[in-house]
């Protein structure tokens, strides 16, 4: 499946879980090219995949944005997508997950393990939106780079729902966030409207309380 059909499918799963929440998406040419326009009923102040999650907020992210593995099916399942693969110890304690080699985020850095464990720790450090997930089972130094291509992370305690939650953990560009950072914020303000990932399509016109407008990345990792 390539990243158009993965947005296509993964937007409805999750409109079809807002329960009374009015959305729209279409697309708009602009030459030869379609841009998706999203508005929705429910603003969406905030882009920053480890600070704020919600229905509309997620709808977004996801256009932008790539996790180790994806939602897919009905009753939903959890897939590979920038990770190939992955192990887990006999214990349950050892997470250890193989990326695909060709992912690259928006401006051409290539999407590596490295970039795994920052965002990881950047989600866990700053205890917002999704940290809650991980917090009590997975600490920052508690992830490691094994190689470009391989990241390890190892729990505390045995925790089964961990792998049910990496669809949501997304992954950032570190070089891009680490520049943007001002007063010590970790690249929030940067990140509120800012784009550093990899998904399927690039900001190309934003308003947080109305309607952003994306351009298809041209990229696919499959």
């Amino acid at each position: 499946m390539n990243r158009r059909g993965f947005l296509a499918g993964a937007a409805g799963g999750v409109a079809g879980l807002a329960t009374g929440a009015k959305s729209a998406f279409s697309f708009e040419r602009v030459g030869d090219r379609r841009m998706l326009v999203f508005s929705g009923g429910q603003p969406v102040p905030v882009l920053d995949p480890h600070v704020r999650y919600d229905w509309s907020t997620r709808m977004m992210q996801q256009c932008i944005y790539d996790a180790l593995a994806k939602y897919e099916g009905n009753p939903p399942r959890v897939v590979p997508w920038l990770a190939e693969k992955w192990d887990v110890s006999d214990n349950g304690l050892t997470w250890t997950f193989h990326l695909v080699g060709n992912a690259k985020f928006h401006n051409g850095d290539p999407l590596d393990a490295e970039a795994v464990r920052f965002s990881f720790e950047r989600a866990l450090k700053l205890n917002k939106g999704v940290a809650w997930m991980l917090k009590d089972h997975l600490q920052p130094d508690a992830i490691k780079v094994l190689d470009p291509r391989t990241v390890q992370c190892s729990l505390s305690v045995a925790y089964p729902a961990f792998l049910s939650f990496m669809p949501l953990w997304y992954i950032v560009n570190p070089k891009q966030v680490t520049a943007s950072v001002v007063d010590g914020d970790y690249g929030q303000k940067f990140l509120t409207d800012g784009d550093a990932g990899s998904g399927p399509f690039r900001i190309k016109r934003w308003d947080g309380q109305a309607v952003m407008a994306c351009a298809s990345s041209g990229r696919a990792i499959r």
